[in-house]
C-alpha cells in the first residue's frame, strides 16, 4: 500500500476510484485509489499491489506493440538529444530498454559503450548517463530505484527521464482516460519530479517539453547530474576566488588616493578586502547622499582632482558617459 505520498510522504488531499477488469491470475489491481498529494501535488496509484508483483507483469505481459512508428520516432528523437550532450564514448545505460530500441539508435549514430537494463539486471559499472525513457511513471517502489541511479552512476554522471507531464495532460479531454492508464501509476509534474531526484542528491541541469502528437501526449523530459549541486556550488566558489584575485591584483597596483565612483555590491565587496587609499565615494543614488562608507563621505559631487577609480562592471559604460557629461579632467582608472 502506497498511503502516503511517495515522492515526499505527506498526506493525501483528495482522491477518486478507478477500476479496470483485469484477465484472471495477472498480477494487476482492479482497484485504484487515484490520490493526490497535500503539499507537492504528485498523483499516484494506491493499492493492493507490490514492487514484486508489477515486476511480474512486466516480465510476463508487457511489450506487445512497442515496437511501432510512434516509439521508434520518440526513441530516435531521445537519441538525437543525447547526441547533443554526450561524448560518443560515454558509458550509456537504457533502463528499462526492453528489447534495445534505443541502444541501436545510439549505437547508429556513433555511440559505443549502450547497454539495455531490464529487471534483474546489474548495472554496467559506474555509467555516465542512465536513460529512463517513459519508465519513472511506472515504478511502484520509486526511491530505491533513483537511489540505484545514484550509487550506480560515475562521479557527476547524469540521469536523463522522459515521462507524461500531469498539469499539461490534465487540461487535455483527449485520450478518455488521458495518461491515467493501468499501467501509470504515478503522475508528476514538473515540480515534484524535480523534488523527487533532489532528495537522491541530483540537481536539474536541463529541461524541455516534447509533444508527441499521435497519442495527444505532453511529456517532461529532464536532465539530472548526481551531486549537481555540489558541482554548482565548487563552479561558483571557484569563478568568485579567481575573480577577486584578478581583481584585488588590479587594486594593489594602485599606490594613491583615489575617488571611487560607484557603489556596488563589487565595489563594496573588493573595498572590504582591500587596502585602498579612498578620498571619498561618488555615487548617483540619491540613497547614499550623505552617508558615510569606510569611515569615508559618500557625494554626489567631485570637487578634488585625485584620479577616478571605477570598480563597477554592469554600469561601467554609464559611469564613464557621466563623467564625459561632467566634463571632469581627473584621471579615470577602470578596474
Amino acid at each position: 500500500m502506497r498511503n502516503l505520498c511517495p515522492v515526499c510522504d505527506s498526506e493525501t488531499s483528495d482522491s477518486f476510484i478507478l477500476e479496470f477488469a483485469v484477465p484472471d491470475g495477472w498480477p494487476c489491481p482492479e482497484v485504484n485509489e487515484v490520490k493526490l498529494c497535500s503539499e507537492c501535488g504528485f498523483i499516484w496509484y494506491d493499492n493492493d499491489m507490490s514492487q514484486a508483483n508489477y515486476d511480474e507483469y512486466y516480465q510476463k505481459y508487457y511489450g506487445y506493440h512497442l515496437n511501432n512508428a510512434y516509439n521508434r520516432t520518440r526513441l530516435w528523437n531521445i537519441a538525437q538529444f543525447i547526441q547533443s550532450i554526450m561524448n560518443t564514448n560515454a558509458q550509456i545505460v537504457d533502463f528499462g530498454g526492453d528489447d534495445g530500441y534505443l541502444a541501436d539508435h545510439l549505437i547508429e549514430i556513433g555511440f559505443k559503450n549502450v547497454k539495455v537494463h531490464n529487471i534483474g539486471d546489474q548495472f554496467a559499472n559506474k555509467p555516465d548517463l542512465i536513460v529512463a525513457s517513459q519508465v519513472i511513471e511506472h515504478i511502484y517502489d520509486i526511491h530505491p530505484v533513483i537511489d540505484s541511479f545514484y550509487q550506480a552512476l560515475s562521479s557527476n554522471g547524469m540521469c536523463l527521464v522522459e515521462l507524461p507531464e500531469a498539469q499539461l495532460f490534465s487540461k487535455r479531454d483527449w485520450p478518455p482516460l488521458l495518461d491515467y492508464n493501468q499501467k501509470h501509476i504515478n503522475h508528476f509534474n514538473v515540480f515534484n519530479l524535480d523534488l523527487l531526484f533532489a532528495k537522491h542528491q541530483f540537481s536539474n541541469v536541463n529541461r524541455d517539453f516534447i509533444e508527441y502528437k499521435p497519442l495527444n501526449s505532453p511529456c517532461y523530459r529532464a536532465l539530472y547530474q548526481k551531486d549537481g549541486h555540489k558541482s554548482i556550488f565548487q563552479d561558483v566558489k571557484f569563478h568568485i576566488q579567481e575573480n577577486d584575485f584578478r581583481y584585488l591584483s588590479k587594486l594593489k597596483e594602485i599606490d594613491q588616493p583615489v575617488i571611487v565612483f560607484g557603489i556596488g555590491d563589487i565595489a563594496m565587496h573588493l573595498l572590504q578586502k582591500s587596502s585602498l587609499d579612498v578620498v571619498y565615494f561618488i555615487d548617483n543614488d540619491p540613497i547614499y547622499s550623505g552617508q558615510i562608507l569606510m569611515g569615508k563621505p559618500i557625494k554626489n559631487v567631485i570637487d578634488s582632482d585625485e584620479p577616478i577609480l571605477v570598480m563597477a562592471q554592469g554600469q561601467k559604460d554609464s559611469i564613464l558617459e557621466d563623467l564625459k557629461k561632467r566634463g571632469v579632467k581627473n584621471e579615470v582608472i577602470v578596474l
